[in-house]
């Protein structure tokens, strides 16, 4: 507020209005005053609205508290010190809760019950009209002044409660934050964990399987072998076979030889039985390796299906692994968003506190 410019529209800035003043209160003001005091106590203590302006004072508080208030305004007018004291109540008045529309009536009241008097005394004298008129404009200053300071302590309060709720923001936006931001770190670690654990699931997985496609393949090379070695029993059958008939021949014409050819029956006999031992034990290798080959199916069949899972299961781990991944690129995007979220907040507080700042010192100026 420019107390100056007031003071001025007011015809309160120079030294004769000042002398207008003291005069007024030395031979008008000071003698009518105790009584309209009272009277005006009597008013606001009727009125709702005006009660708040006796702070909860009796009438006698009151009114000598008010005496030397309004003393001290005709007798030295109004500055900038008598502003601040106003500043002062009206912040008092801020708390109070009272309504700043109501300063125009206290001070229209008060000027009512001191112009009164001074007019009641008959004749009217210019010096009472002049008096009067002083009284006005102090009243009329008075009441802007108390306007205007109420609204530079609303303004003031709303400043700190801008500032008190912009820092308790900042806080509780920036605790979230951080918990946010720590809580991502976190997760982030975990996906990295578990991407590893991934990673080595994978190559044990892949080290299954190939461990399992070698056996296979040598299973198939067993497979092969015995395969061979059937074969190979066949023909010895075949030729047991065919050696027990030769034996057998060999014997029928050795007994037609007689004497002569029983020194050959004996050979003969000892060919078959050669023949029958080689066939018996062809025939014990062929169940043996008919059984081995049977395991050796089963075995493959359980190696085939390991080798299906574990297909499945690197399937998996891979599907796995790029979830994982996707997962710490997400997290990656949040920490960094939630940064950016906490840069913006930063500055809104700072802008809206510098623009309480700069509202704040159009409010004292």
């Amino acid at each position: 507020m420019d107390l100056a410019q007031l003071l001025s529209g007011c015809r309160l800035a120079t030294a004769e209005d000042r002398l207008d003043l003291r005069t007024a209160w030395t031979g008008h003001v000071k003698a009518v005053l105790d009584p309209a005091l009272r009277a005006t106590w009597r008013a606001c203590n009727g009125h709702p609205a005006l009660r708040a302006f006796l702070w909860g004072q009796d009438e006698n508080t009151w009114t000598a508290a008010h005496t030397t208030r309004w003393q001290a305004v005709f007798e030295a007018g109004i500055d900038q010190a008598h502003y601040d004291r106003v500043l002062g109540f009206a912040e008092g008045d801020l708390e109070a809760g009272l309504d700043p529309a109501v300063y125009g009536m206290f001070f229209a009241e008060l000027a009512e019950q001191i112009s009164s008097r001074i007019l009641a005394i008959d004749p009217v004298s210019d010096a009472q009209r002049r008096a009067v008129a002083a009284v006005a404009r102090l009243m009329s200053a008075e009441a802007v002044v108390a306007t205007t300071a109420y609204d530079q302590a609303l303004r003031r309060r709303s400043a700190r409660s801008v500032a008190d709720l912009t820092g308790s923001l900042r806080d509780s936006v920036g605790a979230t934050i951080e918990g946010v931001a720590a809580a991502t770190e976190e997760l982030s670690a975990s996906m990295a964990t578990v991407e590893a654990n991934v990673t080595r699931s994978h190559g044990q997985a892949h080290t299954i399987a190939v461990t399992v496609g070698d056996s296979v393949r040598q299973i198939d090379d067993f497979r092969r072998a015995i395969g061979e070695i059937l074969a190979l029993l066949g023909s010895i059958r075949s030729i047991a076979g065919q050696t027990n008939m030769l034996a057998l021949n060999a014997t029928i014409e050795a007994a037609r030889a007689g004497d002569a050819g029983r020194g050959f029956a004996v050979v003969a006999r000892e060919v078959k039985e050669l023949a029958n031992a080689a066939r018996s034990a062809a025939d014990t290798i062929g169940v043996n390796t008919d059984r081995l080959q049977a395991s050796l199916e089963v075995v493959n069949g359980a190696f085939t299906d390991v080798t299906e899972k574990v297909a499945v299961m690197l399937a998996l781990i891979d599907e796995t692994g790029e979830a994982t991944r996707e997962q710490q690129r997400a997290t990656a995007e949040i920490a960094a968003r939630m940064t950016g979220v906490s840069g913006e907040v930063d500055q809104a507080i700072s802008g809206i506190n510098r623009q309480h700042a700069v509202d704040a010192e159009a409010a004292a100026a």
